[in-house]
């Protein structure tokens, strides 16, 4: 898993990611897929970058076998919980040693405001309450550099230029970046009076298109077996 950019703000949350999932082994296209997952009980989401099959079991645990409350609920289960299932993914077939970063951002109650926090692999999940700004992976640009003026276009202008850095990179320090790009917008709208509580809506679209996402699509297609009962 690539790229993954997001704005976390008091009162609204702009997630962005690309949609290509590569092999771990050689770093070839396998597939256009989501990386973002909706957690609508919990009033939030779950995101991440590494080791997708990692993301996934861990947004399937979650949403099947987690008793709590809220995301600050959920931080409490959490690290124990993702160093259990990383056991299993940390290392590849070929020895190479892996990485994963797990982010969870959404809207506290008790606060009124939207938080985030996120659990690196290389720290041992530790959990890491978010402060608000803007947030890249890969790393092109610092923390609070991206100047935000409200349209999905600005995120674009920084992926492909995160994208053209990443291809220029030997092929054995790419992580893969490509397909298309995905947006996730949390907005907070207050009630008419101070006794009600705000209403959450989450819009999910897919807005752009990179210029290489069907060759990327041929890649990933002549890497599958053949299909059987099939004359070639």
């Amino acid at each position: 898993m690539s790229l993954l950019n997001f704005l976390l703000d008091k009162q609204v949350i702009y997630v962005v990611c690309d949609t290509l999932a590569s092999y771990p082994e050689d770093l070839e296209p396998r597939s256009f897929t989501t990386k973002v997952y909706t957690v609508p009980h919990l009033e939030g989401l779950i995101c991440g970058t590494g080791v997708g099959q990692f993301v996934l079991e861990w947004y399937c645990r979650v949403i099947e076998r987690m008793v709590v409350r809220d995301l600050h609920n959920l931080d409490e289960f959490t690290p124990s919980a993702l160093r259990e299932i990383w056991q299993r993914y940390q290392v590849t077939s070929l020895g190479r040693e892996l990485t994963s970063t797990i982010y969870h951002l959404g809207y506290d109650r008790v606060e009124n405001q939207f938080v985030g926090w996120v659990y690196p692999s290389v720290n041992d999940f530790a959990s890491q309450e978010l402060a608000y700004g803007t947030y890249f992976k890969p790393q092109e640009f610092e923390t609070g550099e991206f100047d935000y003026k409200g349209k999905l276009e600005d995120f674009v202008r920084i992926a492909e230029i995160q994208k053209a850095s990443d291809r220029a990179r030997p092929k054995e320090q790419q992580i893969g970046i490509g397909g298309h790009l995905i947006s996730y917008i949390m907005m907070a709208r207050g009630p008419e009076d101070e006794e009600g509580e705000p209403e959450l809506t989450t819009t999910v679209s897919r807005f752009y298109q990179f210029d290489d996402c069907g060759t990327d699509w041929l890649r990933a297609c002549n890497k599958l077996p053949p299909n059987p009962g099939i004359d070639a």
